[in-house]
């Protein structure tokens, strides 16, 4: 018994896409149309030739051609349609999440997905007037920093690094450390990859340590397998390494953070805080005092140089004279 026709253009489209063959010489319009009809669609045949017109100049890989039956449609063997059916938030999360997937996923899974991103914006660009496929044009994400570009990696290397980390296999590189005049060999135990802004991180250990250490990519210059198994630390996770502090680039322990901070610099803590546990207190002065728990590492550091005169670090000690001295550094700079 045939469904109730509740289904709209877009669904009508995408089932009529799923008919077509990817071999053989095609169907016919009144072929398609009587399978249509069986599905519930209230189709006629000069609606199944405007559908076939449409999807033919969106990307689909459609191919028409003349025979003594009339036009006979198929789709190209190289076409991928395994979307679910009439599931366009699948598409739109595809495409949305594109970008992220581009930076993190390793590069043997992205030649595997370029057919979905394709086929994911293909369907977007077939309704443009769905609601879903208008949403990605709606909606960026803007990073609160400088917009800078992203360094360099070799794909070569990368793809070395992320098959290391998959197989747990350790790896020798020739990698230059910041400021460093040459390039040195290490032998590491590849842990993970983290992305930190514009720059892609490897978290590894040395082959004669247990202590993970970060090695920004675009500074791996070769990179090649061992044939050895990576030693993995014992109870080591990636979610602790990143909460305890790994990727803030500090030695340092955690401190009790006081200063005194601007009404305007108060209402943005306010909202977005440095931790669950942190207070701020109006004082007389118009002011207010911060207390917080927090590691002492250089991005605390660089935020607070940042912060120029909205705040003023009061405990620790060493730490508020360590930025004393770099702000008198920076004034002496500028006379």
């Amino acid at each position: 018994m045939p469904k109730a026709p509740i289904h709209d253009a877009i669904s009508r489209q995408w089932d009529l896409l799923k008919m077509l063959d990817t071999h053989g010489n095609g169907q016919s319009v009144p072929v398609l149309t009587d399978r249509l009809r069986d599905l519930g669609y209230p189709a006629t045949k000069r609606t199944v030739e405007r559908d076939l017109e449409r999807l033919s100049g969106r990307l689909f890989g459609l191919q028409c051609t003349k025979s003594s039956h009339g036009h006979l449609w198929r789709r190209l063997p190289s076409s991928v349609l395994n979307m679910p059916e009439g599931d366009m938030a699948d598409a739109l999360s595809l495409a949305l999440a594109e970008d992220l997937l581009r930076k993190v996923a390793p590069v043997s899974l992205l030649k595997v997905l370029e057919p979905k991103f394709t086929q994911a914006q293909s369907r977007l660009n077939a309704v443009q007037k769905n609601r879903y496929a208008q949403w990605k044009d709606r909606v960026r994400y803007v990073a609160p920093t400088l917009p800078f570009l992203p360094p360099k990696v070799d794909r070569r290397v990368l793809n070395i690094v992320e098959e290391a980390i998959m197989d747990e296999c350790r790896i020798k590189v020739s990698y230059s450390g910041m400021g460093a005049a040459r390039a040195s060999d290490r032998t590491l135990n590849p842990l993970a990859l983290v992305q930190c802004g514009p720059v892609a991180y490897l978290v590894a250990v040395e082959a004669d340590s247990t202590k993970p250490t970060l090695c920004a990519m675009h500074r791996i210059h070769t990179a090649q397998p061992t044939g050895e198994r990576g030693q993995r630390p014992a109870g080591f996770s990636l979610d602790d390494f990143i909460a305890q502090g790994g990727m803030e680039f500090g030695e340092g322990g955690n401190i009790q953070l006081r200063a005194e901070v601007s009404t305007t610099l108060a209402c943005y803590l306010q909202e977005s805080q440095l931790s669950e546990k942190q207070q701020l207190k109006p004082r007389k002065n118009g002011k207010y005092g911060l207390e917080v728990t927090i590691k002492d590492s250089w991005r605390l550091q660089f935020w607070l140089l940042s912060q120029g005169p909205e705040i003023v670090v009061e405990k620790p000690v060493q730490l508020r004279n360590r930025i004393r001295d770099i702000l008198q550094e920076a004034l002496n700079c500028y006379r």
